[in-house]
């Protein structure tokens, strides 16, 4: 539905006459201005892609920017964490008992590579900030995105960035056919359907080895997968992988 200009910048509006109720939240709960500032500059990102992929101003419908402006989300560095709730009983998850929580890890565009040491700090600012900032006892971080997809591997280098980044997950809870996935986060362009057009392919970019993989794998019939991978933190410091994938990280044990 086209709403016009107006339409377009009805959300806009509406984050920044609720800015000062968030930044007093932030300074309740003692997050630190510049953790503050640089998450609540998510909107002015998300407008830049919004524009990049519509070619117009203002906001599409958003589900991560509502979170920022509840108080969920936060930007540590490279990455960014959403809080989540307590499981409730009955235990219904594959990963979280009754009364755990984890962080919800993502990857957010721009800004520096996702280079292993700049990821080593966003996990130790979260693992630092979030138990002295709020309630929840968390015990795992998790990443729902196509960047865990595994067949990444078949085509990235050793050492690539995102190979690297997904390793530190150890355990992935589920697969879901997502092509549009890497055609909006990576080219910016929207489709829906499930197998994508060799036309939109044509029209597809080539020039880092990502986008070559992408539209190679596509091309040949295949597709991409969102997956939730899971780091899962240590109870007793022994014998298992740290967030960098050295020691220093256990997993949860199972009931």
């Amino acid at each position: 539905m086209h709403t016009g200009p107006v339409g377009r910048h009805l959300l806009v509006w509406a984050y920044l006459a609720i800015l000062p109720h968030v930044r007093r939240y932030h300074a309740e709960h003692d997050v630190p201005d510049d953790v503050s500032w640089t998450t609540l500059s998510a909107l002015g990102a998300e407008m830049a892609t919004s524009r990049q992929i519509t070619g117009m101003s203002g906001l599409d419908a958003t589900w991560g920017l509502p979170r920022v402006f509840r108080g969920v989300t936060y930007r540590l560095g490279r990455l960014a964490f959403d809080r989540q709730g307590p499981r409730p009983d009955p235990a219904d998850h594959p990963i979280l008992r009754p009364g755990q929580s984890a962080l919800n890890t993502h990857v957010p565009a721009g800004g520096r590579p996702l280079d292993p040491a700049a990821c080593d700090e966003s996990f130790a600012s979260a693992l630092e900030s979030f138990p002295k900032l709020f309630p929840e006892r968390v015990l795992a971080f998790c990443c729902h995105s196509w960047l865990m997809d595994d067949q990444l591997a078949a085509y990235l280098p050793e050492s690539s960035n995102i190979l690297q980044f997904q390793r530190r997950f150890e355990v992935f809870t589920d697969r879901e056919q997502a092509d549009w996935a890497p055609l909006e986060h990576l080219f910016h362009r929207r489709y829906q359907g499930k197998t994508v057009p060799s036309e939109l392919l044509d029209e597809l970019p080539q020039k880092t080895t990502l986008q070559r993989a992408v539209v190679s794998h596509l091309r040949s019939g295949g597709h991409w997968y969102n997956r939730t991978g899971w780091i899962l933190l240590q109870r007793r410091n022994k014998g298992a992988r740290s967030l960098a994938g050295g020691a220093g990280v256990a997993g949860i044990r199972e009931p």
